[in-house]
């Protein structure tokens, strides 16, 4: 699937697009942009469980689990768990709440 700005899965996503889509499928509603989705419950990094959401300001993605993280980069992706990302302040892990 495409990164398309804005995008919640019709032709592409974008990255909140994408987490805010995953937890619907989950029956949960979440914010629409990345730096509301940094909600709910703060996660410790040995506490992360899949779905869980790895926050930057300006960027989402989400825990896969087994140290890897999905997101909506071009196209969407796996990839290594990482709190770094193009200079981005790291706003924490979240699980939200719902």
């Amino acid at each position: 699937m495409p990164y398309v700005w804005g995008g919640n899965g019709e032709v592409g996503f974008d990255c909140s697009g994408l987490t805010r889509w995953a937890w619907a499928e989950a029956g949960v509603a979440i914010p629409r942009t990345a730096a509301e989705q940094a909600s709910g419950v703060r996660v410790a990094l040995e506490d992360l469980r899949p779905g869980d959401l790895i926050v930057w300001d300006g960027h989402v993605a989400m825990y896969a689990g087994g140290g890897r993280l999905i997101e909506a980069g071009n196209p969407v992706q796996e990839g290594p768990l990482r709190t770094t990302n193009a200079g981005m302040r790291f706003l924490g892990f979240w699980r939200p709440a719902g």
